[in-house]
């Protein structure tokens, strides 16, 4: 029996000290190799998300043009019920994205406040309204009835107007809409656009694209934050590119306006769900003081398409496909001024001037103008 299998077993050595460390590190180093390749693997199957709930939207604002022959308003809402206009983009396709319920839950009660009356009806958080690379889009602020959040922005175009309930830009697939006026016997004008308005071309123009919440009210951050500014910064964009800081390029100097970007679907305001062509994707957010008090909802403004996604934003063209557009797009002459230029024509004396044909703001703003007469390529 000195030659069994079980009297060598019992002779054999185990793993020595230096060998089980040398086996430890190589783990160690494997791991440290994976884990990267398996957060981009994460990250691609988020992004394919996102671009899939882009996907969802604009089908379902092309289907409520196919049954109402014009886009969905990006303002709205009937006079007498507190809403000032701002049922936003989101609410009026519900229907078109499987969403029937709780649209009839929300029109039944004669489109309550959007501002705030007690109703948790826009309390919904809707998943196809959320990217899951921003975690801050599922929080709750308590702001609005605890109002359900979005990363995804409808397209005001590149002009910079105002945005308060009189917002309206012809340069957008959203035009924005008038709150009641005693010159308007109180009514509400609310603003569609038929496809036809569209003569870029609808591969050439944006109807959506992203926009990151903000994980508090005030915030300084560049993503979610919106940055208060005296109205000779909004005049000249590279102003509001000069207002990220140096010592940490996630923060921006100077006030942070009390409201934040996305907090609340059902808005149709541009500083809640509207984002402009005009700054490079993950650029600052900003607006002047009209209004006081750091009131989202007043003066003129400036909001930037932002995400999670490393280099860029996915956005929705009107003709359907997704594309991812790089941080470093063509955006133009940042120091093109909107308010005091002759390249813009008057379109209404209360509400701003805007560009005439083409867009100064490069192949980003042509991509965000519906008439410019562009072509454009990124």
């Amino acid at each position: 029996m000195k030659n069994s299998v079980f009297s060598k077993g019992r002779n054999s050595k185990g793993f020595t000290l230096v060998e089980l460390l040398v086996v430890i590190a190589i783990i160690g180093i494997l791991i440290g190799l994976l884990l990267p390749a398996v957060q981009a693997a994460r990250e691609a199957a988020r992004r394919m998300q996102c671009t899939n709930n882009l996907k969802q939207l604009i089908l379902a604002a092309q289907t409520y043009h196919d049954a109402n022959n014009s886009f969905q308003p990006s303002r709205g809402g009937g006079d007498g019920c507190g809403d000032y206009g701002w049922i936003g983009h989101h609410v009026w396709i519900l229907p078109y994205a499987e969403q029937t319920a709780l649209y009839q839950t929300l029109s039944s009660k004669n489109w309550p406040s959007v501002q705030g009356n007690g109703d948790k009806s826009y309390s919904v958080q809707i998943s196809y309204l959320m990217c899951p690379s921003d975690a801050a889009s599922k929080m709750k602020t308590g702001w609005v009835n605890d109002a359900g959040r979005t990363n995804y922005a409808g397209s005001w175009g590149d002009s910079i107007c105002q945005t308060d309930e009189s917002s309206m830009t012809s340069r957008g697939f959203f035009p924005g809409g008038l709150y009641s006026r005693a010159a308007m016997n109180n009514s509400r004008h609310v603003v569609t656009r038929p496809m036809s308005s569209i003569t870029d071309g609808t591969s050439n123009t944006i109807a959506y694209s992203e926009m990151v919440c903000g994980d508090m009210q005030g915030t300084n951050k560049v993503k979610g934050g919106i940055a208060l500014v005296g109205t000779g910064s909004i005049t000249r964009p590279r102003n509001i590119l000069n207002l990220v800081s140096s010592a940490d390029r996630n923060l921006f100097t100077g006030s942070a306006c009390t409201f934040e970007r996305g907090q609340n679907w059902a808005e149709g305001s541009v500083s809640t769900t509207g984002f402009q062509t005009i700054l490079p994707p993950n650029s600052p957010n900003a607006r002047n003081y009209g209004g006081g008090a750091g009131q989202a909802g007043w003066g003129y403004g400036i909001c930037s398409a932002q995400s999670h996604h490393s280099g860029g934003v996915n956005a929705a063209m009107v003709d359907g496909s997704v594309r991812f557009i790089s941080d470093t797009i063509d955006c133009g002459d940042m120091d093109a001024d909107p308010q005091n230029t002759s390249a813009y024509s008057t379109i209404q004396a209360s509400h701003g001037k805007e560009f005439a044909g083409k867009s100064p703001y490069g192949v980003w703003g042509a991509l965000g103008s519906i008439e410019g007469g562009e072509t454009t390529s990124n």
